[in-house]
């Protein structure tokens, strides 16, 4: 669902100046309209959000997928990385580029923390990204971090009833597994593999 204060950013294959375009209409909802900040251009076939500031010419994007992310509770993680390709310079129907891990944890510690980390060689889960839009759909590759932290602003209880923590991460096949560190309870860590 678009939030207030939401921002893309539309470019084209020649490069030049990134036209940033500010939600205008339908917070709350799935479809948004959008005004520009500055003085629009023409032949804007590409959008990305969150919004990045520049591009350089070619069919790619560099991005980036936080690495230090927040929990939201039940909410859907902000930040969460989208493409459009336009016919018309006008529409855009986003694409989600990313996937959204998510870890159902039960017992009685208070989580403070919980990273994440790829085990496999050149596996990486955030940091550093390109969005390339030469082929049918945009396609995201991360090459920055093979682990990704989730913080709690404060300590979340867990329960008899799982409680979900939902990661961000780059889409793919993880074949090394990954090892899950948990903070809890004043600094305690516990880890799974």
């Amino acid at each position: 669902l678009w939030s207030a204060g939401d921002e893309i950013s539309l470019f084209n294959e020649k490069g030049g100046a990134t036209s940033i375009y500010v939600l205008s209409a339908g917070e709350g909802t799935v479809s948004g309209e959008f005004t520009a900040v500055s003085e629009p251009s023409e032949g804007y076939m590409y959008a990305v959000y969150p919004a990045v500031e520049s591009k350089e010419e070619g069919l790619a994007v560099a991005v980036e997928i936080p690495v230090e992310q927040t929990y939201a509770g039940d909410a859907f993680p902000a930040d969460y990385p989208m493409a459009a390709v336009s016919r018309d310079g006008r529409d855009f129907v986003f694409d989600n580029l990313a996937t959204i891990l998510t870890l159902n944890m039960v017992g009685n510690a208070s989580v403070e923390s919980i990273s994440i980390e790829a085990n496999g060689a050149d596996e990486f889960m955030a940091g550093a990204a390109e969005i390339d839009f030469s082929g049918e759909k945009p396609l995201l590759t991360a090459t920055g971090s093979n682990v990704v932290t989730l913080t709690c602003d404060e300590p979340v209880k867990l329960q008899a009833e799982p409680v979900a923590f939902r990661f961000i991460a780059a889409s793919g096949t993880y074949s090394g597994g990954f090892t899950v560190t948990v903070r809890h309870d004043g600094g305690k860590e516990t880890e799974i593999t």
